[in-house]
C-alpha cells in the first residue's frame, strides 16, 4: 500500500506537500529498494510480527533495506483477536529493532483480525494493553492504523483517541475516520 503522511497539525487535503510511503510484508517478496528510493518514497512501514507467535519471514530484511537506502523506518503488529494482548505485545518488542530515529510503531486493526466472536469490551481491554505495554517498553507512542468500520466496531473506548490515527482509506480525496477521533 501506498501511504501520504501530511504535516502534523494540517489538514488532510491541505495544501501542505504530503510525503510518500508504503507498507511491507512478505507478500511484496523481494523488493527493489533502489527503485522504491528513485520514485520518490521516503518512509516505509515493515509488519514484523502478528499474533504471538508469527514473525513475518522478510522483516529483518526490509528493515535493513529501508536503512540502507536513507529511508525513514517503522514496524508494525497485526493484532489477532484470539490472543491476549500482553503476549502479542511481548511477541512484537522481542523482535523488533526499535532504534532512536525509527517512525513510532504501529498496531494494524482489521476485520480479518477477529477469530471468531468477540466481546467487544473484552477485546478493547487487551488491544490498550499492547498500546500500553508498546509504549512503556519502546518508549514512544504508538499509532492505531484502522479503517472507518473496525474502528466504528470495535475502538469506541474514549482511550483510543489518545494515539494518532493512520486511516485505511485509499483513493479519496478526504478520508472518513471512526467516531472516537471525530
Amino acid at each position: 500500500n501506498t501511504s501520504k503522511a501530511s504535516t502534523k497539525g494540517s489538514p488532510a487535503g491541505s495544501n501542505q506537500a504530503s510525503v510518500l510511503g508504503i507498507d511491507v510484508s512478505h507478500f511484496q517478496g523481494k523488493i527493489d529498494w533502489k527503485k522504491i528510493k528513485e520514485v520518490g518514497i521516503r518512509f516505509v512501514y515493515d509488519k514484523a510480527t502478528q499474533g504471538s507467535h508469527y514473525k513475518d519471514p522478510e522483516y529483518s530484511e526490509n528493515r535493513q533495506g529501508a536503512h540502507t537506502f536513507g529511508l525513514l523506518h517503522g514496524s508494525y503488529h497485526f493484532y489477532t483477536s484470539d490472543q491476549g494482548g500482553k503476549e502479542q505485545a511481548d511477541h512484537f518488542i522481542s523482535v523488533v529493532e526499535y532504534s532512536p530515529g525509527d517512525m513510532p510503531p504501529v498496531l494494524d486493526l482489521e476485520q480479518a483480525g477477529i477469530k471468531g466472536a468477540v466481546e467487544v469490551e473484552a477485546l478493547q481491554k487487551e488491544i490498550l494493553v499492547w498500546l500500553s505495554e508498546v509504549e512503556n517498553k519502546l518508549e514512544v507512542k504508538p499509532i492505531i492504523y484502522t479503517n472507518r468500520p473496525f474502528g466504528n466496531q470495535y475502538l469506541s473506548h474514549p482511550s483510543f483517541a489518545e494515539y494518532d490515527l493512520w486511516i485505511a482509506e485509499y483513493g479519496v480525496e478526504k478520508p472518513r475516520i471512526p467516531q472516537i477521533w471525530e
